[in-house]
């Protein structure tokens, strides 16, 4: 069984509780310095006004959380990891079925300003990190030109 031994330093908790302690402390003294000329009618409006504005902010809050909006919203939120996921490649769904010779420029100049990169050494370390950053992006690119040879030979 590990043995339960107490670290000779204060936790984090420690002295975030009493920050908020004093900050209590605080307010509790403005509040008695603004009230200390009330009458106990007085007093007493102003607990059921403080009651009645949380307990309408409570029950908005629960009628919120319980509709069906927002079931539907939390149960549609994308997972995302904290590791980058590798993403397909592109497909003809993202290729527009009226693609002209004039689209394969911009191929053409991309690949002209990656040779060129590679020219220097700055430039063949940022491609590095770049790839690194996003595998398998050579490849959707060579599949997005296949496939708008194939839509423009159609």
């Amino acid at each position: 069984m590990p043995s339960k031994t107490k670290s000779s330093r204060p936790r984090l908790s420690t002295p975030l509780s009493r920050k908020i302690q004093m900050l209590q402390q605080r307010c509790a003294d403005i509040l008695n310095q603004k009230t200390r000329n009330w009458s106990r009618r007085q007093q007493k409006y102003f607990l059921f006004i403080v009651c009645m504005v949380m307990g309408g902010v409570c029950t908005l809050s629960l009628l919120g959380a319980l509709s069906i909006n927002y079931v539907d919203t939390q149960r549609s939120r994308p997972f995302t990891t904290v590791f980058p996921a590798t993403r397909p490649p592109v497909t003809w769904r993202g290729i527009p079925k009226t693609a002209s010779p004039a689209d394969t420029l911009i191929f053409l100049q991309f690949r002209k300003a990656l040779d060129s990169m590679l020219q220097t050494p700055e430039g063949r370390i940022a491609y590095r990190t770049f790839l690194q950053q996003h595998p398998g992006f050579l490849d959707s690119l060579a599949n997005a030109e296949k496939l708008l040879k194939q839509a423009i030979s159609h």
